[in-house]
């Protein structure tokens, strides 16, 4: 839920609970779902309900948060009826999927931030492209295991977070650098909040990696 209690996943009154002892696949036929954007297609035609299932819906997910849009936004569904899997899949073929990132996460580092880096790193985003696509595969045979998904988005918050240190330890170094640049006759003779306006104003001028 978000910060106004409004669910932003939800249905869950329409899951199919498979115990862990049982076996991973069991025949469940439905004829009706609230959102058959999320819906594993393989599901729909055979009734054969398995895990995989469930990764393809997670996969439309994580297709929802990197697009920052959600499946059946009117964008999508003027490409496709079948919304913003099928839209996906195409831009992947194409070689034009970076097109439909969310340009938030695209953004780069605002000019105001000395800290470089701010948005999300090209590598973290494309391994999680990569694995958003293979969750949505058609069939579920082609789809990884959650514990395989989790393992590469876990690899893409390692490429984000080494990106983020690294700009933090820049930063760091040039305004220990700036500092050690004001005598020391220069701050007895500025005081205190003097001294700190030109490390404020030295901080400014670190340029920004664009």
């Amino acid at each position: 839920m978000d910060e106004n209690w409004r669910t932003k996943i939800e249905d869950f009154e329409w899951a199919v609970i498979l115990p862990p002892n049982i076996k991973d696949e069991t025949p469940y036929k439905r004829t009706y779902f609230e959102s058959k954007y999320h819906v594993d297609p393989e599901y729909v035609n055979t009734g054969k309900l398995k895990r995989e299932s469930d990764v393809y819906s997670f996969g439309v997910v994580l297709l929802e948060i990197i697009c920052g849009r959600v499946a059946d936004d009117h964008i999508y569904l003027k490409e496709s009826d079948k919304g913003l899997v099928h839209v996906a899949r195409k831009n992947f073929r194409n070689g034009t999927i970076e097109g439909m990132i969310d340009p938030t996460l695209k953004e780069e580092t605002d000019k105001k931030s000395c800290i470089p880096n701010r948005g999300a790193n090209k590598d973290s985003l494309h391994k999680f492209l990569k694995v958003a696509n293979q969750c949505v595969s058609e069939t579920q045979d082609q789809r990884p295991t959650i514990k395989a998904v989790l393992n590469e988005l876990e690899k893409a918050l390692v490429f984000q977070e080494q990106v983020q240190q690294l700009g933090k330890d820049q930063v760091v170094d040039k305004l220990e650098k700036a500092r050690h640049e004001i005598p020391e006759e220069q701050v007895k003779q500025l005081g205190t909040d003097q001294v700190v306006d030109k490390l404020e104003k030295a901080r400014h001028e670190i340029p920004v990696r664009h």
